[in-house]
């Protein structure tokens, strides 16, 4: 019996051993303790949209959303992006409608002032309404409706838009305006008035800070006394110099001109003709590899292939 009992107190002993050793699964010894899990980031604290002022400010809670009601001289802020407006209605922290004399502030430069508009905090893209403008220094941008995109800083518009530069002012059914590289691409019903000139076009590019015109499809430039038609090249408004690239036509009372490229120099009246140049004016014809038409002096000069002909 002494025996039979030292074997159970063995056995237990054994047992609790066993039992303090760690759990074997395989022959490899299990893990210990799970490595804390480190917590997601923190994309609220990111996304917010922080309240600086409100006359009156009224929080509800409705099951898992958060409203914020702003009244009176509010003031917004987002990182770098500021936001003012009459009163807002801020959804969870992230998402703002704001309406009455909104006015959304990026760096120094960019403001975009509208009637109402939504704000998603966490795309950071604005939907503006009203009568809305976008200023870029110099450059004012009208429309009634633009969305803008403040990481890329681009605003798209489809519903007509104006944008004023000093003398020249540009109108389009759609464009898209990206702001940090000071270019706009107008679309459909192009039109653009200058001192200068008047143009129409189907698609057109216009660089704010270098004040070059893009030809992207076809187009119509008028001045006083003449008119040139092309589907390619550019134009620099501010030194008055023109090349078009795509089938050039110019015109001007009897006198007609095309060629594979035409440079207009407005200057100093310059038209040259490059490849395939002809020139007609009543009974005259001109047809050469170059010509070039001094509008100021009323003389022309041809080289390569010259051909004159004077009924």
């Amino acid at each position: 019996m002494k025996l039979l009992s030292r074997h159970i107190i063995l056995m237990l002993g054994l047992l609790l051993a066993a039992a303090a050793l760690p759990a074997q699964t395989g022959g490899k010894l299990s893990p210990g303790p799970a490595a804390p899990v480190k917590p997601a980031q923190d994309t609220l604290k990111k996304n917010k949209v922080d309240v600086d002022h409100a006359d009156v400010f009224e929080y509800i809670q409705k099951k898992d959303t958060v409203f914020q009601k702003l009244n009176g001289n509010v003031e917004l802020r987002q990182d770098s992006i500021y936001m003012y407006c009459d009163t807002a209605v801020i959804r969870n922290n992230t998402h703002v409608t704001a309406t009455g004399n909104v006015i959304i502030q990026q760096g120094d430069t960019t403001s975009i002032f509208a009637d109402s508009a939504m704000y998603d905090g966490i795309l950071r893209t604005s939907d503006l309404y009203g009568d809305v403008i976008l200023v870029n220094g110099e450059q004012k941008l009208f429309t009634d409706r633009l969305t803008y995109d403040l990481n890329q800083k681009l605003a798209t518009y489809s519903n007509g838009a104006t944008l004023t530069l000093d003398s020249t002012q540009l109108t389009s059914k759609r464009g898209y305006y990206y702001v940090r590289e000071k270019q706009i691409y107008f679309k459909d019903s192009v039109i653009v008035v200058n001192p200068e000139f008047n143009l129409r076009s189907d698609t057109l590019g216009f660089n704010t800070e270098t004040k070059v015109v893009s030809f992207l499809g076809p187009t119509l430039i008028s001045t006083d006394s003449s008119k040139i038609y092309t589907e390619d090249g550019y134009y620099d408004t501010e030194n008055n110099l023109a090349v078009f690239t795509q089938n050039p036509q110019y015109q001007k009372g009897e006198q007609q001109a095309t060629a594979d490229i035409i440079r207009y120099d407005g200057k100093r009246k310059l038209y040259s003709l490059e490849g395939n140049a002809r020139f007609e004016e009543g009974e005259r014809l001109a047809t050469a590899d170059f010509i070039r038409y001094d509008e100021a002096n009323d003389k022309t000069f041809l080289s390569g292939n010259a051909r004159y002909q004077d009924e």
